[in-house]
Formats: C-alpha cells, sequence, structure tokens
C-alpha cells in the first residue's frame, strides 16, 4: 500500500455526491501514487486517512447515555467530510463495501460503509494500542473482495475477438473501459455473462439505499444489446425479477421481457444485518440490503427524449395501461377506470411511478420499469419497512 498526502489536492473527478472534490488528508492506493499533478484520485483509492487536531471535530460520542452522533456544527462537518470520502470511493469504483479511518489527536476510529449504514467503531488510542497497526496489515495482507472490491466485475482483455464485438455492438470508443459481469438466474440456476463499459443512470452517487446501476450490455451468448441493472435490493421488499415473471405470466401489456435476474452470490453481497453490533441510530431503522441483477431484453429510451408529441403522449398511454390510476368516468378512455391490468391480472402495486420509470422503445411505444418498491395485493398488508414509499409528485388524491 502507498499512503499519500492529498490534503492540498482535491479530485477534480469526485463530484458525485453535492458536487463535492473531496481530497483526503491522507489517500491510499494498492499500487504506486497516481502519475501526475492529480495525485488525489477516488477512483484508485482502497481507502483513507482523515486527521483532526481538535476536540471539537470529534464526531462521535462513545457514552451510551448520549446520542452517537454529536450534534454540534463542527461534528456534523467532520461527518460530513467522512461520508463524502466514503461515497466518493463507492460512487466511483465497482465496490459492496468501503473502509475509511479517523484520528483525532491521540484517537483514532475505524469505519466501513455499506449501502446500509457505515458501522463505527469506538475510539481507541493508537498510540498506546496495536489497533490501527492491525488494520493496516490485516488490510494490506487480504484480497480485494475483503477490501470491499466488487470482484464479480472483471475487466476484460481488450484483444480478444468477444471484445472487440461488444465494443462494436454497444458502438462505444476504443478508451471505454470494459468489464464482463455474471448473472445467475434464480430459478434456473444458469449463469449468463455480459460485457458493459460505463453505466447509463447515476442513481448510485448517494451514500446509502439500492445504488441501481443501468448498463446497456453485450449479451455474451446471443450477442444481441440488453438493459443489465445492478442494484442492492430492499431485502424484505419482492425481487423484481419475481415480480416480471408473474406480469408476463398473467398477461400484462407493455413491459419489458425478462432475460433473467437473480442475488449475487457471496458474504459481501448482502449488508445491514447489524444485529451483533451496539446499534445507537437516531431512532432510525438500518435496511438490509441484497446485491441483485436483473436483465431485460429492451433498453428503451427516456421519456424526456420523445421525437414528437403523438410518441410522448403514447408512450404514456401504454404505462397507463400497464398500472394502476383511476379515471374519471367523464375521460373516453373509461376501459381503464378503476384498477389496470398490472393489478387486475397480476395483483401488483408498482408504487413507484415518475417519469425516469417510463421508458419509449424503438417502435414508438411505452414500458414501465423499475417494479422493485412495487406491492402483492395478494399478500399480507403487513409494513416491510418503517417509512411508506411514494413518489410525492404522484400522488393522486382519493
Amino acid at each position: 500500500m502507498y499512503l499519500v498526502n492529498t490534503s492540498a489536492t482535491p479530485d477534480p473527478n469526485s463530484t458525485a455526491f453535492l458536487r463535492r472534490q473531496i481530497k483526503p488528508d491522507i489517500s491510499c492506493y494498492s499500487k504506486t501514487a497516481p502519475a501526475g499533478s492529480c495525485i488525489t484520485r477516488a477512483h484508485d483509492m482502497e481507502t483513507y486517512i482523515e486527521l483532526k487536531n481538535r476536540d471539537v471535530d470529534e464526531p462521535y460520542c462513545d457514552d451510551p447515555d448520549a446520542p452517537f452522533e454529536r450534534d454540534t456544527m463542527d461534528a456534523r462537518d467532520t461527518r460530513g467530510q467522512l461520508t463524502t470520502y466514503l461515497n466518493a470511493i463507492q460512487a466511483t469504483q465497482h465496490r459492496t463495501h468501503t473502509f475509511g479511518v479517523f484520528v483525532n489527536r491521540r484517537l483514532c476510529r475505524l469505519l466501513c460503509h455499506t449501502r446500509s449504514c457505515t458501522i463505527v467503531t469506538e475510539a481507541f488510542d493508537y498510540t498506546s494500542t496495536t489497533h490501527l497497526q492491525n488494520f493496516f496489515w490485516r488490510f494490506t495482507n487480504t484480497d480485494a473482495a475483503t477490501r470491499g472490491h466488487d470482484d464479480t466485475f472483471e475487466a476484460v482483455d481488450a484483444s480478444s475477438s468477444e471484445v472487440k464485438k461488444a465494443r462494436t455492438v454497444l458502438q462505444l470508443s476504443s478508451s471505454s473501459p470494459l468489464f464482463r459481469v455474471s448473472v445467475t438466474d434464480s430459478e434456473t440456476t444458469k449463469t449468463t455473462l455480459y460485457i458493459v463499459s460505463k453505466p447509463l443512470s447515476n442513481t448510485d452517487i448517494f451514500p446509502v439505499g439500492r445504488g441501481t446501476r443501468c448498463y446497456q450490455a453485450y449479451d455474451c451468448q446471443t450477442h444481441a444489446v440488453v438493459l443489465l441493472k445492478d442494484t442492492w435490493r430492499v431485502e424484505k421488499y419482492l425481487r423484481e425479477g419475481d415480480v416480471y415473471r408473474k406480469l408476463h405470466d398473467a398477461g400484462v401489456s407493455y413491459i419489458a421481457g425478462l432475460v433473467t435476474a437473480g442475488d449475487v452470490r457471496g458474504s459481501t453481497h448482502r449488508c445491514g444485518d447489524v444485529r451483533a453490533i451496539r446499534s445507537r441510530t437516531i431512532g432510525m431503522s438500518i435496511r438490509s440490503h441484497v446485491h441483485y441483477r436483473l436483465v431485460l431484453d429492451t433498453v428503451g429510451d427516456p421519456l424526456t427524449h420523445f421525437s414528437s408529441t403523438w410518441e410522448l403522449v403514447n408512450a404514456v398511454s401504454c404505462a397507463l395501461i400497464c398500472t394502476v390510476i383511476r379515471y374519471s368516468s367523464k375521460l373516453s378512455l373509461t376501459s381503464l377506470s378503476g384498477h389496470s391490468e398490472a393489478a387486475k391480472k397480476a395483483k401488483i402495486l408498482h408504487r413507484d411511478i415518475s417519469v425516469g420509470n417510463i421508458l419509449i422503445t424503438s417502435e414508438g411505444n411505452g414500458i414501465l420499469v423499475d417494479w422493485e418498491l412495487s406491492k402483492d395485493l395478494g399478500t399480507t398488508t403487513e409494513a416491510r419497512v418503517n417509512e411508506r414509499t411514494v413518489c410525492v409528485e404522484f400522488i393522486v388524491p382519493t
């Protein structure tokens, strides 16, 4: 490992969250320091060390009778720094988790960040214990997956004939990075391979949550262009692939075809189970997430990229036929009054209707995607998480 003083050199390519350029006091790389003037690179960073020299900058409190997060401006600023660094690494790499190190005078804390939460150790005196040395010894000697890298994304040999064909089919430049990624179907257990480059979506920029990345992918089996969705599903929600199967079995219109879907295997591809850890979050539950991949046969264009008024109206009309909506009996679309196909035929509520979830197909029709927050009306009505799921802008008064 290489430790580099990056306290005065912001990374211009780390602006994923709130457009913040990060510059940790010390950046840790597994290779030699980046060449050139930009020595701070979240894209290559293994972890970081942030240094403080004032008691007021301490972000956490170890007193069990007091809130764990200290509520002062300086403490909040420090937590903001630590979170932004962790998130910059997470947002610019293929990651399952990310480590961080915070030192304030003689005291040190270690952090481990996932899509569910950040786990923080109690403060320890690193000058009189070997905890910090042990951490870096283990961190240096372990494999990339244990350090937090998602090793199911594999860099490919650019000279192979398959990769060259994928680059041509996906219309990518010779400088675009390519990765091979696998998906194991939850029903058939069959594993299929795909080649992807950079994601089409950017909802992975947020520190916690599903971190969805959608890719235009080259199917190594059929040589077709498909949509690969890489996300961290909420464990208590329905698997999106299972929802698609139920929708197709019921004959629901205007949905994409499902190619394959399943959980990513491995202990590092689950997060949020903190039962063995003393949790002192401020009245907030921690969601458990499972790494999940889904492949659809249709890529589609965003609804905002319509080429004519007719195409816009037609795409929205298709989505309304598919999902749940209420119409006035005075409207001409009386056949859609009450519940639509998904609710009538499959007993499924989408629950996340928005402009971003309606796509335009090459035929000019619309399809409704992102069924990961949907609910099966035929199952129990008890709450699966501690908050309501809704797109506020699209609530229809009853």
